[in-house]
């Protein structure tokens, strides 16, 4: 009778371990179909979007009209900060349902003399080397004289229209400043990691190069 009873609970056990192999197979062959299934989606997006960008590279030339007036522009310059809208609106990927006048040129909503010196920034950082940094634009609007304009108002409208397009963090970046310590002793040596190197005790803060956000 215990011999028998043994044998039974050992078949007992054997077929829950079963089961629960077969489960825990179940579920693995679920989740690499999930996956399969996720691999094709994005497989077949990256062919669309391929279509989509056919024939259009970033040296591409831009016909431009920016608030009425007419100009060219690289594409690899108004996308130069990938990560903004001004550089997914431009990408390529969108040429087909952009707004563009009636001559076909690309229209960008904005006051050209509000975005021209913007488009004179990224022309610059495009071809910035380590000897000579790009100082951030004037914040301002563009006068006929050339010069930039730098009342409240326009100061604001400038700003609104950076942090539109999601160009902030590249136009003003994030820069230590010394706010306790002897300038000579703490040289400010920062990089695009925002770390610091400072041979003596001193106390940094954070702050945006240009204005405060």
């Amino acid at each position: 009778m215990n011999s028998s009873k043994k044998r039974c609970r050992s078949e007992n056990s054997d077929a829950k371990v079963s089961q629960n192999v077969n489960l825990d197979l179940d579920d693995r062959e679920e989740q690499l179909e999930q996956r399969e299934e996720a691999l094709h989606n994005a497989l077949e997006r990256l062919a669309e979007e391929k279509k989509l960008m056919t024939g259009r590279k970033l040296s591409d030339v831009l016909s431009l009209n920016i608030g009425g007036t007419k100009c060219h522009a690289c594409r690899r310059t108004l996308c130069l900060y990938e990560p903004s809208m001004l550089a997914t609106h431009f990408s390529g990927r969108w040429d087909d349902n952009v707004e563009k006048d009636s001559d076909g040129c690309f229209f960008i909503d904005q006051p050209y003399e509000l975005f021209k010196p913007l488009l004179d920034y990224l022309r610059d950082k495009a071809i910035e080397s380590l000897d000579m940094p790009v100082p951030p634009p004037v914040r301002g609007k563009l006068l006929p004289n050339g010069e930039i304009s730098t009342d409240e108002i326009s100061v604001k409208r400038f700003d609104r229209m950076v942090e539109h397009y999601g160009m902030t963090p590249f136009v003003y970046p994030q820069r230590f400043v010394l706010w306790r310590g002897t300038p000579i002793e703490t040289p400010n040596i920062c990089n695009a990691n925002l770390s610091i190197n400072s041979k003596e005790w001193a106390t940094y803060i954070l702050e945006s190069a240009g204005h405060l956000r």
